[in-house]
């Protein structure tokens, strides 16, 4: 799990897992479930996973492949709910 105030993944970075921020910029690749009030995808950047923000941008030559919930401010500050969403790619394995 990663948690920070704001993440920034650049072009050659890739995040697994779960992600706990206030705000998630993406250049590269991120399979992860991620929580955070604000998500951007700049271009050339994806994000696979289950999506729990208030705010989206993916810009051209972005991508977001999975599903998006409405994010819950007090969940940020308190332990993570269990996850129960499996990555295709790990059912495949």
């Amino acid at each position: 799990m990663v948690s920070s105030a704001r993440i920034d993944v650049g072009t050659s970075g890739e995040i697994n897992g779960v992600v706990r921020a206030d705000s998630l910029h993406v250049a590269g690749l991120v399979k992860a479930d991620v929580w955070c009030q604000n998500l951007v995808v700049l271009a050339g950047g994806e994000v696979h996973g289950l999506l729990q923000c208030n705010e989206l941008v993916v810009e051209s030559g972005g991508q977001f492949f999975g599903e998006r919930k409405a994010y819950e401010k007090n969940e940020l500050g308190v332990e993570l709910p269990e996850i129960t969403h499996v990555p295709k790619d790990d059912l495949l394995e």
